[in-house]
């Protein structure tokens, strides 16, 4: 049987934003709910849809959001700031509804399994909406991070990283016990097989990934250990934002 796949991906032609900023699109709790980062008249601002993107309005125009996600609980939005201070809002991001929640929270943050749970990077997690943080051990981790994401399966993670002086390579990392270790899943060449940024689908062990020029999708039911491609996109630049 064929399987039908969504997929929502935001082009980045800038450098800066490449470079520090992570999460620009996030999945809501509901069927065809997304929240994004989009330009405005004064600059960026949040843009929540209900419909898959087909239509989308600004929420927030006025804060600085280098990074969202969107809680599993309904109408709960977090940003982080360049200071990775986190704020939450418990009415989908409306402007004046924010409130500061942490300080020290890395700029990529991720959407946890249940309400109330939310990643910063593969560093920690919150169980109870931001208020505290629980940090792993990440025993195994080596080079640098490119990318991390959680399965749809309990305890289970990934991380992408490079590891200098090897410039030729990449490697996935995979835990089974929630970040407090890691082993290598799969490496792959950069020419060859590049893989760069992940996400998860809707089942165990689905993994979605955009890399490569021209950027092609690259998907994964078996927790990242064989890929196919099932898209080669021919727009010009660099996706790197996407939720599957």
């Amino acid at each position: 049987m064929m399987k039908n796949f969504i997929i929502l991906a935001l082009l980045i032609s800038s450098y800066t934003t490449l470079a520090f900023a992570d999460h620009r699109i996030t999945q809501g709790p509901d069927i065809g709910e997304i929240y994004f980062i989009g330009p405005t008249a004064t600059g960026e601002g949040i843009y929540h849809s209900t419909d898959f993107g087909k239509t989308a309005i600004c929420v927030d125009s006025t804060i600085d959001a280098m990074s969202i996600c969107a809680d599993r609980s309904s109408d709960v939005l977090y940003y982080v700031t360049m200071g990775e201070a986190l704020y939450i809002s418990y009415d989908s991001g409306l402007q004046g509804s924010w409130l500061f929640r942490n300080g020290g929270v890395k700029l990529q943050i991720n959407s946890g399994r249940s309400e109330g749970e939310i990643y910063s990077s593969f560093s920690k997690h919150s169980e109870d909406y931001g208020v505290n943080f629980i940090s792993h051990n990440a025993y195994g981790f080596f080079g640098s991070r490119l990318d991390s994401e959680i399965d749809n399966e309990d305890n289970i993670g990934y991380i992408v990283v490079n590891n200098y002086p090897i410039i030729d390579s990449l490697w996935l990392l995979i835990t089974h016990d929630n970040f407090d270790s890691l082993e290598i899943q799969n490496v792959y060449n950069v020419d060859k097989f590049p893989i760069r940024y992940i996400r998860r689908g809707t089942v165990y062990g689905e993994l979605f990934s955009i890399a490569g020029e021209p950027s092609s999708i690259r998907h994964s039911d078996d927790y990242g250990e064989s890929w196919h491609v099932t898209n080669t996109l021919n727009s010009g630049g660099s996706y790197y934002d996407f939720v599957g």
